[in-house]
């Protein structure tokens, strides 16, 4: 249902700020929003925050995901950054690939074959994550983050939240609480793990 509304779901696309800046100018007169904060899509800019929040991968179980997750968000962000001021443009898919690979993603998870550029190319999703891994390396060379940005391919390796979820669901013959006692452990050794 929230996919409807104009302040969720995938971004409007924007040449440049004062494009965005008038988006959101246009949606306070309308009074569509009351508060820039209120455009909830799955990628902003938010100024209170920092400069990209991304809010599509809400509800992680771990915290070494939120980190993977994060630093890989934060690579991408800094990769396109320094291209753009470098004088190259960022290469844009069609809205409906986005809409699509969001689609994709929703439905099959770490098993989706996703469209990876404007041409239409496809490729699994994991493949295409690893492939990010490696070609952001000297960025996160430069950021000091390599250890987290492989936690991308421990997430692969291992499983993600929703695969270990059922394996455990399956394991223990339909236990829901099993399962959230293991998301429980997890995200207590992760603290542990940091305070060490």
């Amino acid at each position: 249902m929230l996919q409807q509304l104009p302040t969720a779901a995938i971004p409007f696309r924007f040449d440049s700020w004062s494009e965005y800046e008038a988006h959101v100018s246009d949606m306070l007169h309308t009074r569509v929003i009351d508060d820039s904060s209120e455009i909830r899509w799955d990628v902003r800019p938010v100024n209170c925050v920092g400069p990209v929040e991304m809010r599509i991968c809400d509800g992680m179980s771990s915290l070494e995901d939120i980190s993977a997750i994060t630093v890989l968000t934060q690579c991408l962000v800094h990769d396109m950054s320094m291209s753009l001021e470098a004088g190259y443009k960022i290469p844009v898919m069609t809205v409906w690939h986005r809409v699509e690979n969001k689609w994709r993603a929703a439905r099959y998870g770490l098993d989706a074959i996703i469209i990876h550029n404007a041409q239409g190319d496809e490729m699994l999703v994991t493949d295409h994550l690893r492939n990010e891994v490696k070609r952001l390396a000297p960025v996160v060379e430069q950021l000091g983050r390599q250890e987290e940005l492989q936690g991308i391919i421990r997430l692969i390796e291992r499983g993600v939240g929703y695969q270990i979820q059922r394996q455990i669901f399956a394991t223990t013959g339909g236990d829901f609480q099993a399962v959230v006692k293991d998301n429980v452990a997890r995200m207590n050794m992760c603290k542990r793990t940091k305070r060490v």
